[in-house]
């Protein structure tokens, strides 16, 4: 298990709690790269243009249905067992007359269909499980009538190799014929792309004996009263770049698992809401680590499901830190380990690549290796590199290891250094941010949508654009690169970065604040004009008030990650923007059984000041 939740029944004392789907139409299920997506009936097919089986990005199944003796089964209910398990259930064959006031029949005649099987007799049950390169299927039949039955099992299955975000947008970039050839209850496709030489194994196995019939799979079978047979698939995505044997995989299941073990386990007394909530966070930041690279590169997250499965950097980093308390930042360090290796070493402008930035996204798609877009490698954002030196700090505070700050003391360093030399794009002493890349993100601040930063009138900012959150995450990554490099030793480095925190402090605070607003604009546009705009990016990092007197300041929290606007402004909407509400908190005690204890940053800086590699009480 995940998490070790021990939850109250006061339930009566409980608030109540809203259940939230997203994408209701869908349910999903992933593991490492691979990741499935079917509709409600738990199918893969053209009703949803998202639907598919993929690993790393590309599709390999397109369609995956099941029907019995041609038919699709009555569906019943569906379940999301865990992250990479679904569980549906079906009846066959469905009633088509009903009695008494019920879903069933209302006497005791046995009605058969066509074929002579009666209604409702066969129970189907499938568990559709992903695996780190592959899916499996599991599917049990039972016959619960008085009766034998025969019936032909079958599968429709079909590829396209499209990439996740052609099956999002539904208009293919990349086109090629697949090819079909199969034998002895395997099929097999293969794209035919001169540079993309994807292919597809399905073999069947089980109960029966397994026929290929064009783009099917079928199987006769034979069920006695109250008998049942199992079948399975499974499905082998074969990617022509850095193949996986079965020990690669082991090992990748080995890994992840024996992190899953190490979690911290909380406890929680008298609140199942809130050990619930805990116990299903738990279990998601557990399934995200992508499995990618380098062992020690192997525990960093993906960003998200169903579209974002794929390393976004300050996405890995955000929850690596945020999650720490759970793994003693292990999956932290995988993040910045991965990071550091990718780290920008030219100018690119294409990739919007500069010496010492860090990766923003990147991609392992078809589109992305056909170079339709710079995603392969993509570096435009500013947060990253600044977040990297915050989460470092962070890492540092878990484990109080020096070893860890020499190992990745260089990109932190030379993540400032870019800050200074390129993110101050005109030496004004704020950062600010414009693409050089034709497909490149106009904003490359916290909140990266195209229309994210503008005037209170609507109107988008034209870029370069400085806002106020890249403000307040230089003037934390300086502050904290202070204290590091304390510990480091080099205290005259460690003065200078403070000082420079504190210049830049006392600039925002006499250059941004907003008297009739009470608060900091939200950006700064080429024109060094304030924009007024009242927006969650003030808060998301750094929480800038003003005193009753005539002094400011800036307070930097790791609190709310909301990306909103007030309401009343014309590009206000809860879909785009997200919206903040008021929390409700559970007065429930927890308890936390942990292996991983933080320590402070100036215990840290006593401890190893004074000689000792303990941490001071």
């Amino acid at each position: 298990m995940f998490s070790d939740v021990a939850a109250g029944t006061r339930l009566a004392a409980q608030p109540p709690v809203s259940q939230v789907f997203i994408r209701p139409e869908l349910f999903y299920a992933w593991k490492g790269q691979s990741f499935l997506v079917v509709n409600t009936r738990g199918e893969c097919g053209d009703d949803q243009t998202l639907s598919g089986f993929y690993f790393r990005e590309a599709r390999h199944l397109r369609t995956l249905r099941l029907d019995v003796n041609g038919e699709p089964p009555w569906l019943c209910e569906a379940t999301a067992e865990d992250p990479a398990t679904l569980h549906f259930t079906f009846a066959h064959p469905e009633l088509t007359e009903f009695g008494g006031g019920g879903s069933g029949q209302s006497d005791d005649e046995v009605t058969t269909d066509s074929r002579g099987i009666p209604y409702r007799a066969l129970d189907l049950r499938l568990e559709a499980r992903v695996g780190v390169a592959g899916l499996d299927v599991i599917l049990t039949v039972a016959n619960r009538s008085a009766r034998l039955v025969e019936l032909t099992i079958g599968w429709t299955l079909d590829a396209d190799f499209a990439d996740i975000e052609e099956a999002q947008s539904g208009k293919r970039e990349q086109h090629a014929a697949v090819t079909r050839s199969g034998g002895a209850g395997e099929l097999r496709f293969t794209y035919e792309h001169v540079r993309l030489p994807y292919a597809t194994t399905v073999s069947a196995g089980g109960a029966g004996a397994w026929q290929v019939d064009g783009a099917r799979l079928t199987s006769a079978v034979r069920l006695g009263q109250q008998e049942q047979a199992t079948m399975t698939l499974h499905v082998c995505p074969e990617d022509f770049a850095d193949r996986y044997d079965a020990e690669e995989v082991a090992r990748r299941e080995r890994h992840s698992q024996a992190w899953r073990d190490r979690l911290t386990r909380i406890k929680v007394r008298g609140g199942a809401v809130a050990g619930e909530i805990i116990r299903r966070n738990v279990r998601d930041f557990a399934s995200f680590p992508l499995l990618q690279g380098a062992p020690d590169e192997w525990l960093a997250p993906q960003a998200g499901m169903p579209i974002y499965a794929a390393l976004f950097g300050r996405d890995a980093i955000t929850a690596g830190w945020q999650a720490a308390f759970l793994d003693g930042g292990a999956s932290l360090d995988a993040s910045l380990t991965r990071l550091g290796r990718m780290q920008g070493d030219r100018v690119d402008d294409w990739r919007d690549e500069e010496p010492g930035r860090l990766l923003h996204e990147l991609r392992l798609g078809p589109l992305a290796r056909l170079g339709h877009h710079p995603r392969d490698a993509y570096y435009g954002d500013y947060a990253g590199p600044l977040m990297f030196v915050i989460a470092l700090a962070h890492l540092y505070a878990w484990t109080g290891e020096r070893s860890v700050l020499e190992r990745h003391w260089d990109t932190a360093r030379r993540a400032l250094d870019w800050a200074r030399q390129y993110g101050d794009r005109d030496s004004d002493g704020y950062l600010e941010y414009q693409t050089r890349s034709t497909g490149g993100t106009k904003n490359q601040g916290w909140k990266d949508s195209g229309e994210a930063i503008a005037y209170e009138d609507g109107t988008p900012v034209p870029a370069p654009i400085a806002t106020c959150e890249l403000q307040g995450y230089w003037f934390a990554a300086q502050q904290l690169m202070a204290v590091l490099t304390w510990v480091m030793g080099a205290r005259e480095d460690a003065k200078a970065h403070w000082r420079s925190a504190m210049e830049l402090k006392t600039r925002f605070n006499r250059d941004w604040w907003m008297p009739d607003g009470r608060t900091f604009a939200v950006a700064m546009d080429s024109d060094k004009r304030l924009v007024p705009a009242v927006t969650s990016n003030v808060g998301s990092r750094c929480s800038c008030t003003r005193s009753s007197g005539s002094s400011r300041w800036l307070r930097f929290s790791s609190s709310s990650w909301t990306r909103s606007c007030r309401r009343g402004c014309p590009r206000w909407s809860s879909m785009t923007c997200g919206s903040a509400a008021p929390r409700r908190r559970s007065g429930s005690g927890a308890t936390i059984v942990a292996p991983h204890t933080p320590r402070s940053y100036a215990s840290a800086a006593r401890s190893t000041s004074s000689g000792s590699r303990r941490w001071s009480p």
